[in-house]
């Protein structure tokens, strides 16, 4: 396993807990209507989001030769444009569903859009993960 599968991972695993809680906060601060207190909880859930990838990518490892070749950054490019797709797709249904439900003339309450948000950028970090770890499945055993 090399150092991209550990982080898809932990990064599956760990990264939708940890934005549904740290957004859930932002969003409960939002709805208490402290302005300021939720300015703070999302100017420390961009922090922790940036600095989460860089505190794993610490993990030791094997020593290899090679870290990342072009196949690696293929699989990244795929990966990414994958969560991109199930990240619109989720958006597009996000929105449609409401409008479903109480018709063109209702209404909806202001706290369903960070939610709505929330439920995207989630859905991206799985979908993201999900096919790095299936792009290096299909490989043999030596990943050929």
């Amino acid at each position: 396993m090399n150092k991209t599968q550990e982080q898809a991972w932990i990064m599956l695993f760990l990264a939708p807990f940890i934005v549904a809680i740290s957004g859930g906060v932002f969003v409960w601060l939002f709805y208490l209507e402290g302005r300021l207190l939720m300015l703070a909880a999302f100017a420390a859930w961009c922090i922790l989001l940036w600095i989460l990838p860089y505190m794993f990518g610490k993990i030791p490892t094997k020593k290899s030769k090679i870290l990342f070749d072009e196949r690696d950054k293929l699989i990244q490019k795929r990966a990414t444009l994958a969560g991109y797709l199930g990240f619109w797709w989720y958006i597009v249904t996000a929105c449609i569903i409401p409008l479903w439900f109480v018709g063109p003339t209702g209404s909806i309450t202001a706290i369903l859009l960070p939610i709505i948000l929330l439920g995207g950028i989630i859905m991206f970090s799985i979908i993201q993960n999900i096919a790095t770890l299936i792009q290096y499945g299909w490989g043999g055993k030596n990943h050929e």
